[in-house]
């Protein structure tokens, strides 16, 4: 049977002893943090989403960028068979998610941020659900 050395004994009770004034420690216990209620920068938001009516078929497909437009970023709509979000022009971050603005910059929706790839807003009665669109 094999003999601990005279240095692995002192390294053990050491050891164990860290671990539990670790166990003691007055430091508050660590939370998982809370979601953030909007992209940390313009860059997060970036890229293609669809934003679809509750309860209805029709999507609109945009892709936001980081050009400059009305005091905001630039929107791209294609194929968009939203009436109501067919006006979007610009967007600019929300401490609670993003507003798509018609030219002018008047707010067509505000959207809250559910996800990192979802945002969720209300127009006319409406619910409006905004995810990342897969690039085909």
């Amino acid at each position: 049977m094999r003999r601990f050395s005279f240095i692995a004994v002192p390294i053990f009770v050491w050891a164990a002893a860290a671990s539990a004034a670790a166990c003691r420690s007055e430091a508050p216990p660590v939370t998982p943090a809370a979601p953030a209620s909007s992209p940390a920068t313009p860059q997060d938001a970036v890229g293609l989403w669809r934003i679809s009516a509750e309860g209805e078929a029709r999507t609109c497909l945009l892709a936001l960028n980081l050009n400059a437009s009305d005091g905001g970023y630039g929107v791209v709509l294609e194929d968009c068979r939203l009436p109501d979000l067919a006006r979007a022009r610009s967007w600019r971050l929300t401490p609670h998610g993003l507003d798509l603005r018609a030219a002018g910059g008047a707010i067509v929706i505000s959207l809250h941020r559910r996800t990192v790839d979802a945002y969720e807003g209300r127009s006319g009665g409406v619910v409006y659900r905004m995810e990342r669109a897969p690039l085909a």
